[in-house]
């Protein structure tokens, strides 16, 4: 059985042609009679199954386009189809009345001005939410009516009663194309769904946190590694505030006097990038590094260097002499070393240029 597309009708005599065209297309889709609140408990199921579109029509249809968060295609009624109802409905009787949806009661009076019959002969009884279906067609029975159009709850609540119930039916041709319809949209879906999860696999694969704000600074995209520390609750919440209700603090945008010594905090480092879309900015892409990670890897590339042979040896404990030139010149060279800059050391051969350079560098 292929669940990603379903179709729910509250009409039998469509379901056992949608059943028929859906064997003669070689589908296997899944095809159920269902109306009201059970066809979205239905619906619901279907969803867990993996169904991507659903098919329906009339009031069930309205249910399910509300209820069920997935796109549902309706499958509309045809004049022909509305002729042959009420040819059938004439044959026994002129008390008529349709209980179901306009859109249906619309080619039922295009068919009575082809057939030259008064199109107040059919009274039209509008389905509504507030009440059942089955409700609503003793309310109709009440009035007398002989024929009822409507759906399977109509026609069923009418035999009860001893009265006549009719279904329409739905164009074989209409059938067929809203399934054609249904399936093209599904294949669209599934195809964004998987670049969706693939995108998703693709953040949630990256070591760094990703977390994606808009012009406004709310947070709408975070990765796996971002939600460590900002907790998902903090999607489409200004990033300021979620750093700080979580104690996640830049270390470039910090100082020692913002820091609280009662608080645990989790330093990163966030590097921003423009996000632009169509040659506008739509807002920034900040990758998010844990300091502590930042310095695993300081330690790893200082390790790399000194395999190599290019780890500075001395220090400024290496520097010896006492003079005030000398001393003056390892204070210079200490606040030097602090800075991530270049630093020109000039002197004569012999001076201690290289002792110099290797205790700024370490």
């Amino acid at each position: 059985m292929d669940n990603t597309i379903a179709i729910i009708l509250p009409n039998s005599l469509t379901c056992e042609s949608t059943k028929k065209i859906i064997d003669e297309m070689g589908l296997d889709y899944p095809v159920f009679l269902a109306s009201e609140q059970h066809a979205v408990d239905l619906a619901e199921e279907m969803l867990k199954k993996g169904t991507l579109v659903f098919i329906s029509a009339g009031l069930t249809y309205e249910y399910i386009k509300e209820c069920v968060p997935a796109p549902t295609l309706e499958m509309p009624f045809s004049g022909i189809e509305a002729a042959n109802a009420i040819k059938k409905a004439l044959s026994y009787s002129d008390r008529i009345v349709h209980i179901g949806t306009r859109q249906l009661f619309y080619h039922i009076e295009r068919a009575l001005e082809l057939l030259n019959v008064e199109t107040d002969s059919v009274h039209f009884c509008e389905l509504t939410k507030d009440r059942s279906v089955r409700e609503q067609t003793i309310e109709m029975i009440s009035k007398g009516y002989d024929v009822y159009i409507g759906g399977h709850v109509v026609v069923k609540t009418a035999c009860e009663y001893g009265k006549q119930g009719l279904e329409a039916n739905v164009d074989p041709l209409i059938i067929r194309s809203t399934i054609i319809d249904a399936k093209s949209l599904a294949v669209k879906i599934a195809k964004l769904n998987y670049e969706n999860e693939l995108q998703s696999a693709i953040m949630n694969s990256a070591t760094d946190g990703i977390i994606a704000i808009d012009n406004d600074g709310k947070i709408f995209l975070m990765n796996y590694v971002a939600n460590q520390i900002i907790p998902d609750e903090y999607n489409y919440k200004d990033i300021k505030k979620a750093m700080s209700e979580n104690h996640v603090v830049n270390i470039d945008d910090i100082s020692i006097d913002d820091i609280d010594p009662d608080v645990e905090y989790t330093p990163v480092i966030m590097n921003p990038a423009p996000l632009m879309l169509g040659g506008e900015r739509k807002g920034t892409v900040y990758s998010i590094k844990f300091l502590t990670n930042y310095q695993e890897m300081q330690y790893k590339k200082r390790q790399d260097l000194y395999t190599q042979g290019l780890w500075a040896e001395h220090t400024f404990k290496s520097i010896k002499g006492s003079s005030r030139a000398i001393t003056l010149a390892k204070e210079k060279a200490k606040i030097y070393a602090q800075y991530n800059s270049p630093v020109l050391l000039m002197g004569e051969t012999g001076t201690g240029k290289e002792v110099f350079a290797q205790s700024i560098q370490r």
